[in-house]
């Protein structure tokens, strides 16, 4: 899917670690603001919504800046 990420991937991009983007997936989850499967080991994110990924972009936009 064109909008799945997973979460190493993501900590490349924020320039953080795993685990602390992982336990922010988590937060996300459990608000059932983020959908996830896995494959193997790898667990991959996407937003429940385009409203959601919206928003969730301008929010990395911002921390990348």
């Amino acid at each position: 899917n064109e909008s799945e990420i997973c979460v190493s991937g993501l900590a490349d991009e924020l320039g953080t670690t795993q685990s602390a983007v992982s336990h922010q997936l988590n937060v996300l989850r459990t608000n059932k603001l983020v959908k996830y499967r896995r494959d193997g080991k790898q667990i991959y994110y996407t937003s429940v919504n385009q409203q959601v990924q919206s928003i969730l972009e301008k929010g990395l936009q911002q921390i990348a800046d």
